[in-house]
């Protein structure tokens, strides 16, 4: 297992948690792995040929000053955080697979980054629960954006920032929602408590998640993760967990879920439409695993929501798989694998989507046929034994005899000429019908 070093209360990886994005993948959609308005970490700290006032305003410098001056905190107060951000250097750094100081070894500038990216991220948690009840004209606008950019592999920092951020904020005094929007007119009665930082990764983890029907209501004891750990790992926690749930589980008795070895097989897996036409139908599951019911031949799986959102979780999820150093399987790779080999034009979007497993948010089924088929690109295809004992099935019942003649016969007969089939039945009533009154004829003589 890993090396963990304690740091006081607090448990640090010996090796980088914080990867980049290997190259290849970032081919095949470069804009899925860059921030749009908030850069978070080092990575995205300095980036080339960029002059530095153009920059503060790229990576939304002057939004989380203004997060800071709205969370009421003073000069102290940041001082303090940056001070204790410092203290942690070494650690920090070590969670970093490449370290980009801006030509200076002083660590003292991006201390500072580091400190207004966590509490960016800690206000957008704050503003997000006041939604329902307060208006904040600051900060909540700005939520979303947060997060959309808080979930890109190369723009992460270690947990232990926005804890840090927390015990900052609690000694200010800002404890409750008023505090935390400074002059913003709120509704009386607003007595939330200051978030923990528990809550931060599951209000993290649930917006970002592609599969917003799961439930999740808590979190392992951080205790058993280490605290330089970035957000992005406990979102691919969450999401690897459930795509591997056994589908003899109860998730209402608390059962753990079944981890199943990963194998390198490549089994071929018929697309949806050609399922179809074996006879295969479709149906959503409540749980996140894959499973095929060989007695009413119904392939279930877990609903998702594909939207812009969804594409660039996807893919960093993918990005964040493949720098693991012994992750216990691909499961995200083999999910996004496994709806790949399905999905191969509109035809097999369609009938995903009439079945209620994809929740098509992006516009035309055209679109996201194509989106889907690049996710895979650059990608080292792997199968959980689970999602490889399925693609087995189901190849196994396209070849079987009578649904292939069954296939070619709803395709030639059915698809492409319905209306020769309707005369084929036509004819067939006439002559039963000729027939009979032919017997009637005989019979009354």
């Amino acid at each position: 297992g890993a090396v963990v070093i304690n740091v006081g209360s607090s448990r640090f990886h010996h090796y980088p948690r914080l990867y980049k994005v290997p190259l290849d993948q970032r081919r095949a959609n470069p804009h899925a792995y860059s921030p749009f308005l908030f850069s978070f970490g080092p990575y995205h700290a300095y980036p080339p040929d960029c002059p530095l006032l153009a920059h503060a305003l790229l990576d939304g410098a002057h939004l989380k000053r203004m997060t800071a001056s709205a969370l009421i905190l003073s000069d102290t107060q940041l001082s303090t955080l940056f001070h204790s951000i410092q203290q942690l250097e070494p650690q920090i750094r070590a969670q970093y697979v490449q370290w980009l100081d801006g030509g200076t070894s002083d660590f003292g500038p991006l201390a500072r980054i580091l400190a207004l990216d966590a509490i960016t991220i800690v206000a957008a948690t704050f503003s997000h629960h006041q939604l329902q009840r307060h208006q904040s004209p600051l900060i909540y606008p700005l939520a979303r954006l947060v997060l959309s950019d808080a979930m890109l592999l190369e723009n992460q920092v270690p947990v232990i920032l926005l804890e840090s951020a927390l015990k900052t904020i609690a000694q200010n005094g800002a404890t409750s929602p008023g505090d935390l929007q400074g002059k913003s007119q709120l509704r009386p009665g607003a007595d939330d408590p200051l978030p923990s930082l528990e809550d931060v990764i599951l209000w993290y983890c649930k917006r970002s998640s592609p599969f917003p029907e799961w439930t999740l209501h808590k979190l392992p004891p951080l205790e058993d993760k280490a605290k330089g750990e970035p957000l992005l790992s406990f979102l691919y926690d969450y999401v690897s967990d459930r795509l591997t749930q056994s589908p003899h589980s109860d998730h209402d008795q608390g059962c753990l879920p079944i981890k199943s070895p990963m194998i390198d097989a490549d089994p071929s897996l018929p697309t949806a439409l050609q399922l179809s036409k074996s006879g295969v139908r479709f149906r959503p599951c409540d749980t996140g695993d894959i499973r095929f019911d060989e007695e009413d031949d119904v392939l279930l799986l877990p609903r998702i929501t594909v939207s812009d959102t969804t594409v660039r979780v996807l893919h960093n999820l993918l990005a964040y798989e493949a720098t693991l150093r012994h992750p216990e399987q691909y499961t995200i790779i083999s999910y996004v694998h496994f709806l790949d080999c399905l999905i191969d034009n509109v035809d097999d979007v369609h009938i995903l989507t009439e079945s209620g497993i994809i929740c098509n948010k992006l516009g035309s089924h055209e679109e996201l046929a194509k989106m889907w088929n690049k996710l895979c690109m650059y990608v080292s295809c792997r199968n959980t034994v689970s999602n490889r004992m399925v693609m087995a099935q189901l190849d196994a019942l396209s070849k079987q005899k009578w649904r292939q003649w069954r296939a070619s016969f709803v395709e030639t007969y059915w698809e492409k000429q319905p209306w020769l089939l309707l005369s084929i039945f036509a004819a067939m009533v006439l002559f039963v019908l000729s027939l009979l009154q032919t017997i009637y004829t005989i019979l009354a003589y």
